[in-house]
């Protein structure tokens, strides 16, 4: 059995597995709802309200596009980011 402390070690050990969630958590003897559960968590945000989205790519720290919201609010995006995503989000 896992406690709470044990699960960012868990999601940072799937995050280098190259693994399936599905496969990971049957290797690991690891209840996949309770994986889920953690790894959402470990995706959001608390302090803005927004959660971590990854894409795959080799992306250079520089290849970004910024969005400037007319607030003064700024959201970056590697340049990897299909468009439509970007305009959905920025919607």
């Amino acid at each position: 059995m896992r406690t709470k402390q044990n699960w960012p070690l868990v999601i940072e050990e799937f995050d280098k597995s190259g693994l399936s969630k599905v496969s990971f958590c049957k290797d690991r003897g690891i209840s996949y709802q309770s994986f889920m559960m953690h790894f959402k968590r470990s995706q959001e945000d608390h302090s803005t309200g927004f959660r971590q989205i990854a894409f795959g790519g080799n992306v250079k720290i520089d290849e970004r596009i910024d969005f400037y919201f007319p607030d003064g609010r700024q959201i970056s995006f590697p340049i990897s980011v299909p468009k439509e995503i970007i305009r959905f989000l920025v919607s």
